[in-house]
């Protein structure tokens, strides 16, 4: 995913112009469209619920695992799953700016879709319940507000 985000950095280079004449290539197609992104998003979803009921099938206590066993192989596939969610939102923080200078905040993408509207995507996470996990080690950890009880669950919206 590193290469791919790195690869958007040539995009800089166009003047709004120039990219103007190629979006006329793109017409109404988009990169979200892309046997490559689709499966980017297929097969997070899958190795998501994969996951999931891997941890679920073996009662894994997943903050109990973050505590207490950080050099496990679940620790080390939770943090590769991490990883890779962390590196797909970069790709949507470039693409979003990429976007924005090439065509400006206001504009409309090649299928209709606000600009604006990829701020949201940003913050979208294939694995949420490890990111909660982090919230929660926040609240009970050494830094915690004494007596006060955890405002979540690991799984809880």
């Amino acid at each position: 995913m590193g290469i791919i985000t790195d690869q958007l950095e040539m995009m800089r280079h166009l003047s709004p112009w120039d990219f103007q004449i190629i979006r006329t290539i793109l017409g109404h197609g988009s990169g979200s469209d892309s046997p490559g992104w689709l499966s980017v998003r297929r097969d997070s979803r899958t190795i998501g619920k994969s996951f999931t009921t891997f941890v679920q099938n073996r009662c894994i206590d997943l903050v109990e695992v973050y505590r207490n066993e950080q050099h496990s192989e679940i620790h080390r596939l939770a943090e590769a799953l991490i990883e890779w969610d962390e590196r797909v939102s970069l790709w949507r923080v470039r693409h979003f700016k990429i976007t924005a200078r090439l065509i400006g905040h206001q504009a409309t993408g090649t299928q209709g879709t606000p600009v604006a509207m990829l701020t949201k995507l940003i913050s979208h996470r294939f694995f949420p319940e490890l990111w909660e996990i982090r919230s929660l080690l926040t609240e009970t950890g050494p830094m915690a507000q004494p007596n006060a009880e955890p405002t979540r669950e690991v799984g809880d919206e």
